[in-house]
């Protein structure tokens, strides 16, 4: 299952609006129904067991991902991705 969540930042100091979009694929374990109290209901729970995939993308820049199949690794924008693979073939 892939989740999705988006937001819109301000950044105070410039005065600027900065989008994100966090993307997150997993292995969904459990399913909480949501409560309905009259016309109103609340957000279903989901808990993810197994996190396969992981991206944050900020102003269309990915700043980190995590991909378990595609094995790529990205931290604070530095891609990681080789030594990442290296050190799985150890």
């Amino acid at each position: 299952t892939t989740f999705y969540y988006y937001e819109r930042l301000r950044d105070i100091v410039n005065g600027v609006n900065k989008g994100r979009v966090v993307i997150l694929k997993g292995l969904v374990t459990k399913v909480t129904q949501s409560k309905v109290t009259g016309k109103k209901g609340d957000a279903s729970g989901y808990a993810v067991g197994s996190i396969v995939e992981y991206r944050d993308i900020v102003d269309g820049k990915e700043i980190h991902r995590f991909d378990l199949f595609n094995n790529h690794l990205i931290m604070n924008g530095v891609n990681y991705s080789q030594q990442h693979n290296e050190i799985i073939a150890a």
